[in-house]
C-alpha cells in the first residue's frame, strides 16, 4: 500500500485497498478494514474503475452480511446495485441482488426476499455460482416458509450430493 502510495498508482492502490481490507475484514470486523476498503471505493468512484467499484461494493455487502450488520447493508446495496445498473455490470448486480436476499431473509421480510430472489433466479446472465446461490437462498427461504418446494434441495444436501462450491459471501 506504501509503494502504491508513493507511486501515485490510483488504480493499483484501489485495488489494494479493496484486497486488504477485505481479507482484514474475513477474520474480525476491524475498523480499518472498513476503512481501506470504503477508500478503496471512494477511489474508483473518484477515478470511474467501473470493475474496481463493483467489486468494492460487492466486498462491502458481502462482509456487512458476515458481520451480521443488516442496518448499515441496505443503503450499500442500494448504491451498488444502482450503480451496477447504472454501467451495465451485470455479474456484480446479480451477486448484489442475492446478498440483498440474504440480508432480507435474515431480517424476517421474507415478501421482499421471495419477490427479489423470483426475480433475479430469472436472469439469464447468472454464471453458474449465482445459479448456486440463489438456489441455496430461495431453499433457505422455504425451509423457514415451511415449503416443500425445495425438499430435493435439502435431502440432496444432507446425503452430501449437493455442497456449496464455497462460502456463499466470499
Amino acid at each position: 500500500l506504501d509503494l502504491l502510495e508513493g507511486l501515485g498508482d490510483a488504480e493499483g492502490l484501489a485495488y489494494a485497498l479493496n484486497t486488504v481490507g477485505t481479507a482484514q475484514l474475513r477474520s474480525q470486523d476491524a475498523p480499518e478494514g472498513w476503512v481501506r476498503l470504503h477508500r478503496s471505493l471512494a477511489i474508483a468512484l473518484a477515478q470511474e474503475f467501473e470493475e474496481h467499484a463493483a467489486r468494492a461494493y460487492t466486498n462491502i455487502v458481502s462482509l456487512l452480511l458476515v458481520h451480521r450488520r443488516y442496518a448499515e447493508l441496505e443503503g450499500s446495496c442500494a448504491q451498488g446495485i444502482a450503480y451496477c445498473e447504472a454501467h451495465d455490470m451485470d455479474i456484480y448486480l446479480s451477486r448484489l441482488h442475492i446478498r440483498h436476499v440474504y440480508a432480507l431473509l435474515e431480517s424476517g421480510q421474507w415478501d421482499a426476499a421471495e419477490a427479489e430472489i423470483t426475480a433475479v433466479r430469472q436472469s439469464v446472465s447468472l454464471t453458474r455460482l449465482e445459479r448456486e446461490q440463489s438456489a441455496h437462498v430461495q431453499a433457505l427461504l422455504d425451509l423457514r416458509r415451511g415449503n416443500d418446494r425445495s425438499r430435493a434441495y435439502w435431502s440432496e444436501t444432507i446425503e452430501g450430493s449437493r455442497a456449496l462450491s464455497l462460502d456463499p459471501w466470499y
